[in-house]
């Protein structure tokens, strides 16, 4: 209706992505096919922090190695969605270590 004009829709597909179905009216939601996705379990996320995230982050501080309780790791992307914000939350991390001592969280390799 905002160029007035007609449409006929009955033949057309809708494909929607979302990360959380909660927002989502129920009357919308009614008439949606929903199909769930899995992403990564919280250890493939360790296990590409560890690999990947956490060694570009060591480089972009100038570090040579930092070792980070797995511990915390988990408990960083069990609070996060998205893999941009856990890299921005270990960004953070480094940024916050290289001006104090966190012992109780990482340590610096030699």
């Amino acid at each position: 209706n905002y160029i007035e004009e007609e449409y006929d829709l009955s033949n057309v597909m809708f494909i929607l992505t979302a990360n959380n179905i909660n927002n989502i009216p129920n009357a919308l939601l009614d008439r949606l096919e929903v199909i769930n996705i899995g992403g990564y379990t919280e250890y493939e996320k360790l296990d590409i922090a560890k690999k990947y995230l956490i060694p570009k982050i060591c480089i972009n501080h100038g570090m040579k190695k930092i070792k980070i309780d797995d511990d915390f790791i988990l408990s960083v992307i069990m609070l996060s969605t998205f893999i941009s914000i856990i890299l921005f939350i270990l960004s953070s991390l480094f940024t916050v270590h290289a001006y104090t001592s966190l012992p109780a969280l990482c340590t610096l390799d030699t």
